[in-house]
């Protein structure tokens, strides 16, 4: 015969691990957004510094967090360019690091650059 209190306490005790895997896998779970950038920010020299979509949440979205949701997975970004082309926005590692860019044709030209400041 098991006491009452062991009952209880072994009922509390599942609840506490079921809740933990709970947790543990829903903070596993990453969802993944694809995101259209329709404008960029620059710096003086044209260098892409930010990704912006105005009126959505995660817009402006600054150089280097865009360079950790690409190579982490969680977000993907892109443009769309006229005549309905997509085209994915890449990291790179170029001579003074990582930065971001987009070719929509058979030009070197960073294709981000001709978007409009955001």
């Amino acid at each position: 015969m098991v006491p009452v209190g062991a009952t209880i306490f072994v009922g509390w005790l599942d609840d506490l691990v079921n809740d933990a895997d709970t947790e543990t896998a829903s903070q596993e779970v990453k969802p993944m957004a694809d995101r259209q950038v329709t404008k960029t920010g620059k710096d003086r020299s044209g260098d892409i510094t930010s990704l912006c979509n105005p009126g959505t949440a995660w817009s402006p979205r600054l150089k280097a967090d865009a360079i950790r949701d690409i190579e982490s997975g969680l977000h993907t970004y892109y443009v769309v360019w006229p005549g309905n082309v997509r085209t994915e926005v890449g990291v790179v590692m170029g001579p003074n690091g990582k930065y971001l860019r987009t070719d929509r044709d058979a030009t070197v030209k960073n294709n981000l650059a001709d978007l409009p400041d955001c």
